[in-house]
């Protein structure tokens, strides 16, 4: 009973040091932590399949390289043969182009191709992409429109 009773608010002044770095070493662990959530997201929102678009790009490019090697073995080969149809063409007339039939430039045509329809691809993309902006721009603009409608009526 005669036990006096201590406020607390008196020794509030008093700080202890201990203390003091534990809750400044877990404000910057919070903030280090909220940070690095932040930049997972943006990644993911970014990439969101990033497993899958990297086989997507490995398996592309192997078949780039697939056709690019064609391509130089083809010139290669058209290389020889026009040599060798040029020092032939001295000695016997030939009837006909050298590399008619066969492969021809079956190679070329088809990294041609390629080339092509990765160009239309990319333009679809490109106009597919201005036009969700578009989209999205008219979408914000009648939400606006709404709500100031809605607002003028309350």
């Amino acid at each position: 009973p005669l036990d006096p009773k201590l406020d607390a608010t008196c020794f509030s002044h008093v700080q202890d040091p201990k203390r003091k770095a534990h809750l400044e070493e877990l404000q910057q662990i919070s903030k280090q932590l909220k940070d690095q959530s932040k930049a997972l997201c943006r990644q993911l929102k970014e990439n969101p399949n990033d497993a899958n678009n990297w086989k997507k790009v490995v398996t592309e490019r192997d078949e780039l390289i697939k056709l690019l090697m064609g391509c130089i073995t083809e010139l290669q080969n058209s290389s020889q043969t026009s040599n060798a149809d040029t020092s032939a063409a001295h000695m016997t007339p030939q009837k006909g182009g050298g590399n008619q039939g066969g492969n021809g430039m079956a190679t070329f045509e088809t990294f041609a191709r390629k080339v092509l329809d990765e160009q239309s691809a990319a333009l679809w993309a490109d106009a597919l992409v201005r036009k969700e902006k578009e989209t999205n721009q008219n979408v914000k603009q009648l939400q606006n429109e709404v709500r100031q409608e809605r607002a003028l009526k309350a």
